[in-house]
């Protein structure tokens, strides 16, 4: 049985006044953007108390790093919603956010590996506001936190943030990156294979 929820706010002794979603509501696609023998992806998300000054300062973050997370992400769903949301999303408002997002883009030229050849190419290098991305990200496990503890207890200590697909400023990959590989596989082997929520 679900415990009832508190009247207090998962990141400090604020009272709650909302229902943050938690990953963030704009992480999943709405029906439209998928192909149309997708799953909805928005049905029976995670919801927390929050307080509104939490939830609403928040969400350019949370749009912001869901952007990033998707144009890195290597899955042809991904892609797809790329293509149908995220392009639109990039140029609304007058391109706030795909101007945010690109304005640092850089000419790289990277090496690649493909079927054991060594091969060459010129892409963009785009150097993102990795701590609007850690916020995010650190809001999330702290939320989940709390829900799994049965609202019982709260994660104040500090966080740390890991990603195996963000290279450093010079384009190496973090000094952890093998490891985080290893560990990201393992997640994508068990959704492939349904083992994971």
């Amino acid at each position: 049985m679900k415990p009832p929820e508190p009247a207090q706010f998962y990141c400090c002794e604020r009272t709650a006044t909302t229902k943050d979603h938690i990953p963030p509501k704009c992480f999943f696609p709405e029906k439209k953007y998928l192909p149309s023998n997708s799953p909805n992806y928005r049905s029976h998300l995670i919801t927390v108390p929050s307080c509104s000054e939490h939830n609403n300062s928040r969400s350019s973050d949370d749009e912001y790093a869901a952007a990033v997370i998707v144009m890195n992400s290597k899955s042809d769903l991904a892609f797809t919603i790329f293509k149908s949301k995220w392009v639109q999303t990039l140029l609304r408002r007058e391109g706030v956010l795909g101007k945010r997002i690109f304005s640092t883009a850089r000419s790289a030229r990277v090496i690649s590996e493909n079927n054991g050849l060594l091969i060459p190419y010129e892409t963009l290098a785009i150097s993102y506001e990795m701590r609007r991305i850690e916020r995010v990200i650190e809001s999330i496990a702290r939320a989940l936190y709390y829900r799994e503890s049965g609202y019982q207890e709260k994660w104040l200590n500090s966080c740390i943030i890991k990603s195996p697909n963000l290279l450093n400023r010079n384009l190496s990959n973090s000094q952890d990156a093998y490891v985080l590989n290893h560990i990201n596989q393992g997640f994508i082997h068990g959704e492939k294979h349904q083992e994971l929520g």
